[in-house]
């Protein structure tokens, strides 16, 4: 026997024999959301046409409607900056939302557009099927609808801000209204779409061909980069699996995704099935894939340096949504407090970062605790001086713990599991670029949940 083949069928056995072995007694095979495979929801955890103000200022301003002039801001003389608080005028002392001393910057130039979001929406099923999609507004929680019609193996791709896309392909509208950039506001927020019945739209349906990505646009960064990432994917789960063939249900069906005898596409016969009651779509591992019970992603701690000469990484943007959300009308904010913990290189854990949160955060990791509605500024354990080593990694879930949140009148905290979006920058000799990753996922939570009418 040669010792090529001898080695590939050690490796062969060994692996068989990892496959074969009993689970340990707390893994769990409840179906849980990814980012790799086809589904019948889709979320897509940041969408981002942001508005900055142009210059003058020791940070990028965010500002409200491209063209306009930027007024003098508040910027704080200790971290982290506040860039919210009204100033009287360029130079005059002013106090930020945390207390923190500051000083008005001058007029830091004109609003513009600084960043846009590539949206691309893909059936890749052997029939039309209609998407019903929600874009939540991360500044009021406010959210908007409109349904995409795509026929059998249609990918279909739109620019955020403008609506602009290959073709008219919005339900009702001859043009494509964006509802991303509401009268010229720069916004950021999260999307979620899902296949609903092409008689009614009012019910959600089992249609596993759905696929996302974004692909986010930086003109503020030197020089202007993107990144790009999938969207989260929640499977339809179908009692029972039936497979037959699209061409005809008499000719033998190898296998889902397999070619027929009459060359047809081996397809789930359950797909099209409404799942649930309709305008309630449940993430509870029976009825669409479980939400993960913690969200998991490795950083590198900010003022590390550089890692690797000449790579920098000085910060990255965290982006997190909860995986329980109500987008009717008269609808009840999801707020929670993401509950984090830290370990470090030397395998140390931290606890006593967290983060409050109404329906939608985003923000750079070493402003998690300073921002609203926060009313104590907790331990943070992302920077390399609390840290104490280079790289770490963190695990967060939503937990209905109102201490040190701020009241919200009419609205209680909640437990949620929560789906998150890293976006690191990277500095190679002064420029800029960015990578994202949607981090992984841990456990199973079967408590998520879509309420959409």
């Amino acid at each position: 026997m040669k010792k090529g083949l001898f080695l590939v069928l050690i490796l062969l056995f060994g692996v068989t024999s990892v496959a074969m072995a009993a689970p340990p007694p707390t893994t769990t095979i409840t179906p849980v959301v990814n980012v790799s495979q086809q589904g019948s929801m889709l979320v897509f955890t940041k969408i981002d046409v942001s508005n900055f103000c142009s210059s003058g200022a020791p940070e990028a301003i965010p500002c409200t409607t491209a063209g306009s002039p930027c007024g003098a801001t508040c910027i704080a003389t200790l971290y982290p900056a506040d860039d919210t608080t009204p100033c009287s005028a360029p130079g005059a002392y002013c106090v930020t939302s945390f207390g923190n001393a500051g000083v008005c910057s001058p007029n830091p130039g004109t609003c513009e557009a600084a960043r846009d979001t590539i949206v691309s929406i893909t059936n890749s099923g052997p029939a039309p099927v209609n998407v019903h999609c929600y874009w939540i507004n991360g500044k009021d929680q406010q959210p908007h609808d409109f349904t995409l019609e795509l026929t059998a193996h249609h990918p279909v791709v739109f620019d955020a801000r403008y609506g602009v896309g290959e073709f008219p392909f919005l339900l009702g509208y001859p043009v494509f209204t964006s509802p991303f950039n509401i009268n010229g506001d720069g916004n950021v927020g999260e999307l979620k779409c899902f296949a609903v019945d092409t008689a009614t739209g009012t019910k959600q349906i089992k249609w596993n061909y759905l696929t996302g990505t974004a692909k986010t646009i930086d003109y503020l960064a030197a020089p202007p980069t993107a990144y790009e990432y999938n969207a989260w994917s929640f499977a339809g789960i179908p009692k029972t699996n039936t497979l037959v063939c699209a061409g005809s249900p008499t000719v033998s069906c190898p296998y889902l995704g397999g070619t027929c005898a009459d060359g047809s596409l081996c397809i789930d016969a359950g797909n099209g099935a409404s799942i649930g009651t309709p305008g309630t779509i449940l993430m509870d591992g029976t009825q669409y894939s479980a939400c993960p019970a913690y969200w998991q992603s490795n950083f590198f701690a900010s003022g590390a340096g550089q890692f690797i000469s000449p790579v920098w990484i000085p910060d990255s943007d965290l982006t997190l949504v909860p995986c329980k959300e109500d987008v009717r009308q008269n609808h009840a904010f999801t707020y929670t407090k993401a509950v984090f913990t830290v370990w470090d290189e030397l395998e140390t854990p931290h606890s006593g970062s967290y983060q409050c949160m109404e329906c939608f955060y985003e923000d750079f990791l070493t402003k998690v605790g300073f921002d609203a509605p926060n009313t104590t500024n907790p331990g943070n354990f992302f920077t390399l001086a609390n840290l104490g080593t280079i790289v770490g990694y963190f695990r967060v879930q939503g937990v209905a713990d109102q201490s040190k949140c701020a009241t919200i009148p009419g609205i209680t905290m909640v437990n949620s599991p929560l789906l998150g979006l890293l976006v690191e920058e990277v500095e190679i000799l002064g420029d800029i670029s960015k990578t994202a990753t949607t981090g992984f996922t841990f456990g199973t939570d079967p408590s998520g949940s879509l309420i959409w009418h």
